[in-house]
């Protein structure tokens, strides 16, 4: 799993620390999701307290069981 400015990961615990680092205690406010087959797309906006609001794009990869098998988070660069 990788997100912006943090190191990629796997495994569970690496999911569950690099989601608990990377969101902290911000709020999502999801826009839209397009889903086809196994992938995923989530667009929305990401709002730290500390920080502006970020447009975000989260693309998912989902087994045929149901677990995760992949995570990318992109970021608006042109609001920066």
């Amino acid at each position: 799993m990788r997100f912006p400015g943090m190191s990629a990961v796997r495994g569970r615990e690496g999911g569950v620390a690099l989601a608990a680092g990377a969101c902290g205690t911000g709020r999502h406010r999801v826009r839209g999701v397009i889903a086809e087959g196994v992938d995923m797309a989530v667009t929305g906006v990401f709002q730290d307290g500390n920080e502006a609001e970020k447009d975000f794009v989260d693309i998912f990869t989902i087994s045929d069981c149901g677990l995760l098998i992949s995570w990318r988070r992109f970021y608006d660069a042109s609001r920066e």
